[in-house]
């Protein structure tokens, strides 16, 4: 059979890992052997077991910095020599660049799960994150194919010189059970929800300004004075909590859950999502709450216009950054039926965003990287 290696940092719970598991999850084990190399200690949350549960061989380098770094480098290079690979699949900025550096002569692919050039700088700071960013891109000339997570960074990729194919992040479908009218109840119920709430919205992410939670907050604020009984659940931790605390002080019907390990009893519980992102790659938190039939509220941004133009009965789009035109659109969103738009974004997910689909499209890649 034929060897596929992935290099990644670390296996810590998050997005990237979860892609790389439901990647491996559903490779053909008629076809394919799956080895991965990790680039530094594991933290809490590992995912380690599971991927050896699912077959994978998992070795750790333990990469330092320094002078240790360069010695490094000469064991990432005999470790993927032992292994013997017949495909190499890089996922984040240490893998891109070290295999661009040592390993050439090996069949190589990339993920990009962000458009470097905005997340990078946003994360990092325009010094550092903007250095990340071009080295990035150096490496990525240095594979055989890039593959962007949207259309988005495809075509933002490419005015930087890396031209990529588009293979869309996705979710295990099946780990994702919408609920029925009981189910919801009695989840609202464990929660400490009213069973007489019409309307309870769910904002998952990291509480930046990249993520923008103060623009729902007071979006929310706004429909709230319509709708006096409803509900926002805030998933999430971050720098702009206490603003977010200080803005809603003396209203109820905001709860801030913080960071949790499972959002799905959350999503159980609600009516809609909404996502006020201003840069995003293919956001897999709003394509979980379209999986438990959820329509969105989303800012415009293009990944955002992309999942709706798929089908835009699922949500309702507002510009980014707008108060104002996001309370529109959820006003747009409850004065329609919340069933039917559901519905839809459940069939976005299913036949777009399945994780299924995606692994099968990195299985041709890497075939036709093979021959």
């Amino acid at each position: 059979m034929k060897k596929i290696l992935f290099i990644i940092s670390s296996l810590k719970r998050c997005g990237p890992v979860n892609i790389l598991f439901d990647i491996i999850k559903y490779v053909d084990g008629s076809k394919y052997t799956t080895h991965i190399l990790t680039l530094r200690s594991e933290e809490d949350d590992s995912r380690w077991n599971e991927f050896v549960d699912l077959g994978s061989t998992v070795t750790k380098l333990d990469i330092r910095g320094g002078f240790l770094w360069i010695l490094s480098v000469l064991r990432l290079r005999a470790a993927v020599d032992r292994i013997q690979p017949d495909v190499l699949h890089c996922i984040g900025f240490r893998a891109d660049f070290l295999a661009s550096l040592c390993l050439n002569k090996h069949k190589k692919l990339s993920s990009q799960l962000n458009f470097p050039f905005e997340d990078y700088v946003m994360t990092y700071g325009r010094v550092v994150g903007g250095g990340m960013a071009q080295l990035t891109a150096w490496a990525l000339k240095r594979h055989d194919v890039a593959v962007a997570c949207a259309n988005d960074v495809a075509i933002r990729m490419a005015g930087h010189g890396v031209p990529c194919r588009v293979v869309y992040n996705a979710i295990d479908i099946e780990l994702f059970t919408p609920p029925n009218p009981l189910e919801r109840q009695n989840q609202r119920a464990k929660l400490g929800i009213p069973s007489d709430i019409k309307y309870v919205f769910i904002f998952v992410g990291v509480l930046t300004d990249r993520k923008q939670p103060l623009i729902a907050l007071r979006a929310f604020l706004r429909f709230k004075e319509i709708h006096p009984d409803a509900i926002l659940l805030i998933l999430g931790d971050g720098p702009e909590l206490k603003s977010c605390c200080e803005l809603i002080q003396g209203v109820d019907g905001v709860v801030f859950a913080g960071r949790v390990s499972a959002t799905l009893p959350y999503l159980i519980a609600s009516d809609a999502y909404i996502a006020t992102s201003k840069a995003e790659g293919m956001p897999l938190s709003v394509v979980e709450g379209m999986a438990m039939r959820l329509p969105v509220v989303l800012s415009d941004i293009k990944p955002h216009q992309e999942i709706l133009a798929i089908d835009p009965q699922a949500g309702v789009l507002a510009r980014t950054g707008s108060v104002d035109e996001t309370f529109q659109a959820m006003i747009e969103l409850v004065g329609s039926d919340l069933i039917i738009r559901g519905a839809h974004a459940r069939n976005i997910v299913e036949h777009e965003l399945n994780s299924k689909v995606m692994s099968m499209k990195y299985q041709g890649i890497y075939a036709e990287l093979m021959t």
